[in-house]
């Protein structure tokens, strides 16, 4: 998809181009996207729950990839090393999409978050 219509589809939201490949979407959250020769390379999206329900937002998460027609996925699971902080993941890759369930602790305070991906943001891009 060409920058030009992302933004087409992207008509009214706030939009933060921290350069031309580089974008953040401030509308309804925060997602982030990105661009390889004009053309959308990667985006993310954090499904968000009620009462901070990791569950319930995996549940949603899942649910569309499955009415979107994905349902032969790799799972697997990694923790980032860091000496101060703590990243638990589990990933599920289905093609070119793929969901992030992540555990941070960080500075002694936990957060869970899931997240939708598509396409792959390769090392040293903003």
């Amino acid at each position: 998809m060409t920058k030009t219509v992302v933004e087409g589809k992207l008509s009214g939201a706030e939009i933060i181009k921290s350069d031309e490949n580089s974008w953040l979407v401030t509308t309804g959250g925060f997602s982030t996207l990105h661009f390889d020769n004009g053309r959308l390379s990667f985006a993310d999206r954090t499904w968000h729950s009620k009462d901070k329900d990791t569950v319930d937002a995996l549940h949603r998460a899942v649910t569309y990839f499955n009415s979107d027609g994905h349902s032969l996925c790799t799972v697997f699971a990694d923790t980032v090393p860091d000496p101060e902080n703590s990243f638990e993941r589990v990933w599920i890759r289905c093609g070119s999409k793929s969901i992030l369930v992540v555990k941070s602790t960080i500075q002694g305070r936990t957060f869970e978050q899931v997240d939708e991906h598509l396409g792959v943001l390769e090392q040293g891009s903003k």
